[in-house]
């Protein structure tokens, strides 16, 4: 079995006509064989300025306005397949508001422990 390598990328946060508001998509792919698991929250924020670099969830939790999450849960990523996760989830209401929007995805592959990494949209900034 060759080396496990699952690429993650949080596109950045946008006002989307076909969810009315805006919103963030994270985008799961496993490059090899394997099949991990994966548990992943993502996070849409709005903040009144603009976040710095490398910010963390306790950042945005602590300066920011929480406009969705979407808990997924356990899920497994097939070999050369993408899954695409958004919040707010499909059919969730819309989300609106002005400023600085940032999205971001805490996930791990180990079962059932701590959210530990982080994975980050650029700032954006626009009026929903």
């Amino acid at each position: 079995m060759g080396h496990r390598r699952v690429l993650l990328t949080v596109d950045n946060p946008h006002e989307s006509t076909g969810a009315g508001g805006a919103d963030v998509k994270a985008r799961f792919k496993c490059d090899t064989d394997a099949d991990p698991q994966h548990y992943a929250q993502l996070y849409l924020y709005v903040c009144g300025s603009k976040p710095p670099s490398g910010y963390s969830l306790t950042y945005l939790q602590a300066h920011c306005t929480h406009k969705a999450s979407s808990d997924y849960g356990s899920f497994t990523v097939g070999t050369g397949r993408t899954v695409t996760r958004t919040a707010p989830e499909p059919g969730s209401p819309a989300v609106h508001g002005s400023g600085y929007w940032a999205g971001l995805v805490a996930w791990t592959t180990a079962c059932c422990g701590p959210l530990k990494n982080e994975s980050r949209s650029n700032v954006v900034q626009f009026t929903a």
